[in-house]
């Protein structure tokens, strides 16, 4: 199996952390890992394919908003916090403390 694309702390950009943000379920699955340290895919309860879960793990992590490392068959996920806060000052702050209820 092939290892996971993760980009280089230097090649994450603002555009692309904002276009993943912009997806209700991916702003929703930030918010979790940010209250839990890691999650596996099926650690949410989205009402939402396995496949669509997948896809919105590999477009956060390809923005690099999370590092995922494979555990057996599991897939842990992690907010990539210290990079993106030394990247972008307060981004994650700001996207953390919106309320929850504008998510939908």
């Amino acid at each position: 199996m092939r290892p996971f694309y993760h980009p280089q702390a230097e090649d994450i950009t603002l555009v692309g952390v904002l276009y993943a943000l912009g997806d209700p379920v991916r702003l929703q699955i930030v918010h979790r890992l940010a209250q839990t340290g890691e999650l596996t895919c099926s650690d949410l309860d989205c009402a939402v394919a396995k496949s669509t879960m997948s896809h919105h793990f590999k477009i956060l992590r390809e923005s690099g908003l999370v590092f995922t490392r494979k555990e057996g068959t599991q897939h842990i996920n992690t907010l990539r916090s210290d990079d993106l806060n030394r990247l972008f000052p307060g981004l994650l702050a700001v996207v953390l403390h919106a309320p929850i209820n504008t998510l939908a």
